[in-house]
């Protein structure tokens, strides 16, 4: 597919809508009872803004932007990176 027509026929816009949502399936059962049951009271409760992707009009995608954030110290992004150095690592023999 082109990918001009493709950006012509996708739209990405803020969910007002939630009843969008009652057919869409992510295939992950856990995923898809958090979007047809509470994902709306999350964004009600302002932690996040959801966004729908629909390709000529039929909802294919969603995706949300948290209005939380992470704060690291050094620590932190050290066993972000290395691993935490308390645990060890795992005994593998290769035959």
């Amino acid at each position: 597919m082109e990918v001009n027509s493709l950006l012509r026929h996708t739209v990405i816009e803020p969910i007002t809508d939630f009843d969008c949502l009652k057919k869409f399936c992510s295939g992950i059962e856990a995923m898809d009872n958090f979007i047809h049951t509470d994902f709306r009271l999350s964004v009600e409760n302002h932690y996040c803004t959801a966004y729908s992707v629909k390709y000529n009009d039929e909802l294919i995608a969603l995706f949300a932007l948290s209005f939380d954030s992470l704060d690291l110290d050094s620590d932190d992004k050290d066993e972000l990176q290395f691993g935490i150095s308390s645990t060890g690592t795992p005994d593998v023999s290769w035959s």
